[in-house]
């Protein structure tokens, strides 16, 4: 799948704001996990609130795993040298490698016909 450059693909895109919203995300779950506790400790129990509490933590939680799993193995990739949207280092890598070759065949085929002329 090829991407426009600029444009934030949902698969793998690594950036500080998806960062940032994971980190509102992780608030969020810390947030629901104390409204879980201060509903506890309180002398008459209110179920619903605190089976209300209790799914959004469960669920922020499973947001968050997939997201950081999406990061994460974006960063693999890249780490990696896998082909990734975004990177042009293994096109540029590739380059650099061929020009030192040509350069060095190059430099060989001169010495070459340097010694056929001068025999």
């Amino acid at each position: 799948m090829a991407s426009t450059p600029g444009v934030k693909t949902e698969e793998n895109e690594f950036s500080l704001e998806n960062l940032e919203e994971i980190e509102a995300k992780v608030c969020n779950a810390v947030n629901s996990a104390g409204q879980v506790l201060l509903e506890l400790s309180k002398e008459k129990v209110n179920e619903r609130t605190m089976e209300h509490y209790t799914n959004n933590f469960a669920s922020s939680l499973d947001d968050i795993e997939s997201q950081l799993s999406k990061q994460i193995n974006y960063l693999i990739k890249v780490a990696t040298n896998q082909q990734h949207e975004g990177s042009s280092y293994a096109a540029r890598y590739n380059h650099h490698v061929t020009s030192e070759s040509l350069t060095e065949i190059s430099d060989s085929l001169g010495k070459m016909v340097k010694k056929i002329n001068s025999n």
